[in-house]
């Protein structure tokens, strides 16, 4: 047994070298150990969303259209607030900061799903700190804003659903994803509609002559 003791002692001599000699401090050889491996990994951001709400507490994440007469024409212009939903996002301690830099988008409305769009995003998590801030998510959807209101007319439909990845790359160029999903309220404000008065009709023409 003492034999194989020896042996070894033999054999693992070498390796230490490499770190530090055999007769260095232990304490040395383990600090050198622990930066070297330190060094064999590259850390990633860890982010969660921690909360999704809205700038209108209300109405919720939101297309709210009204109306406005247009004098000169007899008509009326459809105007819309979005109210876009605001994220938390949460990175633990220590881990590096993450730059989102676009925003894939799925919404479901009247039980279809429209094509997919990407949207330029741009903001920052920071180094373990965290987020909050409103994304463009119902202002860059011209697409979804035809579809739930075609040709500018009243919505006949109240909610819809958006199926949400935002993508970003950390400072040790990890990409980063994250996704979320919120409901989306659909509402048309009737109060400011102006609707066309109805012309006289004309006498008819046709006559009927009596015998």
């Amino acid at each position: 047994m003492k034999k194989n003791l020896i042996v070894l002692s033999l054999l693992m001599c070498p390796s230490l070298i490499s770190l530090a000699s055999c007769t260095s401090n232990p304490g040395t050889i383990v600090n050198n150990i622990g930066a070297n491996l330190a060094d064999m990994f590259v850390p990633k951001a860890d982010l969660f969303i921690t909360n999704v709400s809205s700038q209108d507490i209300a109405k919720g994440v939101s297309i709210i259209q009204t109306f406005q007469a247009v004098p000169a024409t007899g008509g009326n212009a459809s105007l819309y607030k979005f109210n876009e939903p605001i994220l938390t996002i949460e990175n633990r301690p220590g881990l590096p900061r993450v730059i989102f830099k676009q925003m894939l988008i799925q919404y479901t409305l009247g039980g279809q799903q429209l094509p997919a769009k990407k949207v330029p995003i741009a903001f920052t998590v920071p180094r373990g700190g965290s987020f909050s801030g409103s994304v463009p998510l119902l202002s860059s959807s011209e697409d979804f804003l035809n579809s739930a209101f075609p040709n500018n007319s009243p919505t006949k439909f109240q909610t819809a659903s958006a199926q949400v990845t935002i993508l970003g790359v950390d400072d040790n160029d990890n990409l980063v994803s994250l996704n979320f999903n919120t409901p989306v309220r659909l509402e048309s404000d009737l109060a400011g509609l102006v609707l066309p008065s109805a012309s006289p009709s004309a006498p008819s023409s046709n006559t009927r002559d009596n015998f």
